[in-house]
């Protein structure tokens, strides 16, 4: 790829830019026409395909020159970390150091617990405090993104080391990443739980002797349709799922907004039913159905319970509303009597002074 200096209608003096790339099929041809790899020759579709393919993959939105000095910026990026020595990471290396890095952050102890928390009810506290789902991925993109130098929390692998794949995840440069937006992430996010859904299924399937869950992953992402994944990143992923069973009790993705309840009693629920059935919750790749259930009837008794409170509360406002109703309408006839009086008073009116006096007399 070849570079030199442009000038955009859309920019402020001359930038670098790509103009020149040789294309593996055009190797022949370029030989007889200079012309054939000109990349402002290409078309929109063509120039943002050509962008994905070399490790640009947000350039959706780009003009023709914004893709060409992207492809600038990635060749001079490469280039700097040749120079200190680092090795140089393809496109695939580096979606799976996205992905294992958003991994690392959300089964981390700074996001866990609210991870967990995801699909409880939300409260006035949470839209006052910043417990929304919104708020939660916006900090995951703060760290995922390195906005704290101090905070490694990205590039630290959260999987035992006796795991068959850590080597392989070690070898990932986790320093090496795309700056992802939070509605990206919960994307990522999103479909890492779809391909984790195929592995469960297929994994109990009849017939299916094989344990170890690398060995599910392409197919479920060939069914799942995932892009921007790469298999260890969705193995990663699933791993640590089964490395934290709560993930399975507690967090419900596909949970319907009115089932969504609150995790303690969730929580609270499930031990009793636990008890009395003499089981255990669902596991990673056990009767996903059977704790699905138990979720819903958790949040079942959940909702009457705050039922009964939203009830209780309309009832405290209707009793301070009947109040405030009596105290106003007691004012407004004292105001009247009051009028009268001083009308009395100022016609002469002696008799009818003396009977609304009497009247005030006997009401107290």
């Amino acid at each position: 790829m070849e570079f030199r200096l442009e000038t955009d209608s859309h920019e402020t003096g001359e930038v670098m830019v790509a103009y020149r790339a040789k294309m593996a099929e055009d190797n022949n041809s370029a030989k007889d026409d200079n012309s054939a790899n000109l990349l402002d020759k290409l078309t929109l579709d063509q120039l943002r395909r050509l962008c994905r393919n070399v490790g640009v993959p947000y350039v959706n939105k780009c003009s023709k020159f914004q893709c060409r000095k992207a492809l600038w910026i990635l060749a001079n990026h490469q280039e700097q970390r040749e120079k200190d020595g680092a090795r140089v990471t393809t496109s695939s290396e580096r979606t799976s150091s996205n992905i294992v890095r958003l991994c690392n952050v959300i089964f981390g102890h700074n996001f866990f617990e609210d991870f967990l928390k995801l699909n409880d009810i939300k409260t006035r506290s949470d839209h006052e405090t910043g417990g929304l789902p919104s708020d939660f991925w916006a900090d995951v993109a703060e760290a995922l993104n390195g906005a704290c130098e101090d905070d490694d929390s990205a590039e630290t692998i959260v999987l035992s080391e006796e795991d068959p794949h850590y080597e392989e995840l070690l070898d990932l440069d986790l320093t090496d990443y795309d700056i992802l937006t939070a509605s990206v992430i919960r994307k990522k996010f999103n479909m890492l739980m779809k391909v984790r859904k195929v592995m469960q299924k297929n994994m109990t399937i009849s017939g299916e002797h094989d344990n170890k869950p690398y060995n599910f992953v392409e197919v479920a992402m060939k069914k799942a349709g995932s892009s921007g994944l790469t298999k260890i990143g969705c193995y990663y992923f699933f791993a640590l799922c089964q490395a934290n069973p709560e993930v399975d009790v507690r967090f419900a993705d596909t949970m319907e907004e009115n089932l969504m309840g609150n995790t303690n009693s969730q929580l609270d629920s499930l031990e009793t039913l636990t008890e009395s059935s003499g089981g255990s919750g669902g596991t990673a790749t056990g009767d996903t159905g059977g704790s699905n259930k138990k979720r819903a009837y958790a949040a079942i008794v959940d909702m009457s319970t705050v039922g009964a409170t939203i009830a209780n509360e309309m009832k405290e406002t209707n009793r301070i509303s009947q109040e405030s109703h009596l105290a106003m309408k007691e004012k407004n006839g004292i105001a009247k009597q009051s009028q009268l009086i001083q009308l009395a008073q100022h016609l002469g009116k002696e008799d009818i002074l003396e009977g609304l006096l009497a009247n005030l007399a006997s009401e107290s």
